[in-house]
């Protein structure tokens, strides 16, 4: 899902019998969201440049403005960002002036139009920065078949923000609402392996440390020439059995329960 995200134009370039072999495979093992992005929304072919051709931060006819928007000028960038035209924003997208947060502010805008998201949304550097896809999966203006592409490439934490916020509308919604469902059983399960496998390196380290101490007792004892360490202990401790010691180590390291670092107790 991540790769057809990333490479949105890569369906409408295999052939058809390939597409609906695929799509068969999905129905088969029951992929649905992945099955959902073979349908994908025509490309627009409207040249109609009419509407949403002003700038009202910079007052000037379209033509002049697609030739600013290669500008080195700072000012007249920051200005370029607003404009509703897409055909200004594809070449400001490969000013090489603009930065990432120029084009999150482009993808995040809102009210806004359709051409120009799926210009960032299409673009080859832009579309793989992890912010710029979360700005165009959070705004209700990216179209749906786009926004649903780049629900899959959204980390759990940012999807429930969006979800919560209530910026999926309709059947993104429950798209979104579906992933979350998905994602939490296998979260738990990342958690509870991750908790074991600590447990038991912790548990691996207690018998390697155990083993050593008493290989350097065997080895005190047989040499006559090396000093030899001797454990002081008070007369309270003299009855004290380290054997006994590591295996209740040992036991209350399988009871205890971990905590983030730097929790409060």
């Amino acid at each position: 899902m991540q790769e057809i995200a990333l490479e949105p134009s890569a369906i409408s370039q295999l052939s058809y019998d390939f597409v609906k072999n695929a799509y068969q495979v999905c129905v088969e093992h029951n992929l649905a969201a992945v099955q959902r992005m073979f349908f994908v929304e025509p490309e627009r072919t409207d040249d109609d440049d009419k509407s949403f051709v002003q700038n009202r931060y910079l007052d000037l006819p379209l033509g002049v403005r697609k030739q600013a928007a290669r500008t080195q000028n700072r000012r007249l960038i920051d200005r370029l960002l607003h404009d509703r035209n897409w055909r200004v924003i594809e070449l400001l997208l490969n000013n090489p002036r603009l930065v990432e947060r120029d084009v999150i502010s482009i993808a995040a805008r809102r009210p806004t139009r359709p051409e120009l998201l799926e210009r960032v949304f299409k673009h080859s550097k832009w579309s793989g920065r992890y912010r710029v896809r979360k700005a165009l999966a959070c705004n209700p203006h990216t179209p749906y078949p786009l926004a649903r592409q780049l629900l899959g490439t959204l980390l759990r934490q940012d999807l429930q923000e969006c979800f919560s916020s209530g910026v999926f509308r309709n059947q993104l919604a429950k798209e979104a609402h579906i992933l979350l469902l998905q994602q939490q059983p296998m979260r738990g399960k990342e958690k509870e392996v991750s908790q074991s496998t600590l447990l038991e390196e912790i548990s691996a380290l207690a018998d390697q440390f155990s083993a050593e101490l008493d290989i350097e007792s065997e080895e005190s004892e047989e040499s006559e020439d090396e000093p030899i360490t001797v454990l002081s202990l008070t007369e309270d401790d003299e009855d004290i059995d380290l054997e006994e010691l590591f295996a209740q180590a040992e036991m209350d390291l399988f009871s205890a329960t971990l905590r983030p670092v730097g929790e409060d107790d």
